[in-house]
């Protein structure tokens, strides 16, 4: 789990909390050639040069979001899931690439999108962007959140088909928050993207000669 906190600045200010976890097991499909013996076989889908992987992430997101232009100079901060009716908690997949160009050294990019969305009537008066929606108003929101990542990961320890890596990285978050009044058929979005450097500790463990989990 991460956490990261960013001011961006669009016309206005869009203040950003994001709780998103980016750890997960991972099932990776490895096509290895060859006629080693079994173990030997293992390890070399552990350390293959090319590795695709897929898994489910579950995400647990707690947004809070404030976007205002020199129209509406104070903005309302939003808990997009408990005034907004958004869900807290979604299973995503995640797809992630991994060279391996040396037996120590892995380099891995990946990929992941969270579109959540909800339907709720406002107890405050809300300030977003352009638009301000009075008190009862009844709102459909969506918030969408991409995390592109890109690790280096060294592996601590090691075994023959088994490795715990620490590995340093950063995260290109996108995230875009839309709110629509369908009575009033009028609506207000905005955007932001930002970089947060990360920190990781994961494992791999060949499962046979195909097949690998990481963590």
């Amino acid at each position: 789990v991460s956490r990261s906190r960013q001011m961006m600045n669009k016309r206005a200010p869009i203040n950003l909390r994001l709780r998103s976890p980016l750890a997960g097991a991972a099932l990776g499909a490895l096509l290895v050639v060859g006629s080693a013996a079994q173990a030997q076989m293992a390890e070399q889908a552990l350390r293959a040069t090319w590795t695709l992987q897929l898994g489910p992430i579950a995400a647990n997101a707690d947004s809070d979001i404030r976007a205002a232009t020199s129209l509406q100079p104070a903005g309302t901060e939003l808990d997009f899931e408990s005034s907004l009716g958004l869900s807290q908690r979604r299973n995503v997949p995640e797809v992630t690439l991994a060279f391996r160009p040396w037996e120590r050294h892995r380099f891995t990019l990946g990929h992941l999108r969270v579109q959540r969305s909800g339907t709720a009537a406002i107890s405050a008066e809300v300030r977003f962007a352009d638009q301000v929606f009075a008190v009862g108003t009844t709102l459909r929101s969506q918030l969408e959140t991409g995390v592109t990542s890109h690790h280096y990961a060294y592996p601590v320890w090691q075994s023959p088909t088994a490795e715990v890596t620490l590995g340093l990285g950063l995260h290109r978050i996108g995230l875009e928050a839309l709110l629509a009044s369908p009575s009033e058929s009028r609506s207000a979005i905005e955007s932001a993207r930002f970089v947060a450097p990360t920190l990781r500790l994961g494992g791999s463990a060949a499962l046979g000669s195909r097949w690998s989990v990481h963590g």
